[in-house]
């Protein structure tokens, strides 16, 4: 794509709700990571909502292990976010290439759970929590990265939720009991944990 103020150098990933590129932010020199959903998708008034409350959620944040919001926009038509570049990889494949025993995945772990705790101190559910989405760079630091499904911890949030009831949004390895049923309105920051606990089990067998 062809954005403004941007230098698209290649793509990083593809997924069901669009790309995310390499790119260059012309005025400061830094490297982003720009994503881009998929045109159809924000043609919807449920699309568009979802790709703007991500953004307006995500922004919230301000913690070295999640992956910060730069800037968002629309040119010529085409909608975009710029985050931080976080070149790592999943927290899975991590544990694999460096045969991470159980106590080596604690650290690990307890830097995750402190960032998945200030998002939800800034009323912040993060619904898609699994290895993809937690990114480790060579330093060995984890990064929380895509809020795409992410919703408020309140009703009276205008960012809450664009999901119906009944509809099933995220992975089904590690949604919790009542996210895999649909009940949204019951979904609360425990979801999250439970999601945590899936991804931690997983890591020490």
């Amino acid at each position: 794509p062809q954005i403004e103020g941007y230098e698209i150098l290649d793509e990083l990933a593809a997924a069901g709700q669009g790309r995310v590129w390499r790119a260059r932010q012309i005025s400061t020199h830094r490297m982003v990571a720009l994503k881009v959903p998929r045109v159809d998708l924000v043609r919807s008034r449920t699309g568009l909502r979802r790709f703007e409350r991500e953004v307006e959620l995500a922004a919230r944040l301000s913690h070295p292990n999640i992956v910060r919001i730069y800037d968002s926009g629309i040119h010529e038509g085409i909608y975009y976010c710029a985050m931080e570049l976080i070149d790592g990889v999943g927290l899975d494949v991590y544990g694999r290439e460096n045969h991470l025993s159980p106590q080596e995945v604690l650290p690990l772990m307890r830097t995750v759970c402190d960032a998945v705790q200030h998002a939800h101190q800034n009323g912040v559910i993060h619904r898609d929590l699994k290895p993809s989405n937690i990114l480790v760079t060579k330093d060995g630091q984890p990064h929380v990265v895509d809020f795409g499904l992410a919703m408020a911890t309140t009703r009276e949030d205008p960012t809450w939720t664009v999901s119906l009831e009944g509809e099933v949004t995220g992975t089904p390895a590690y949604m919790s009991p009542e996210q895999a049923a649909g009940l949204h309105e019951q979904l609360d920051t425990r979801t999250d944990v439970y999601s945590l606990g899936v991804v931690f089990y997983r890591l020490i067998t």
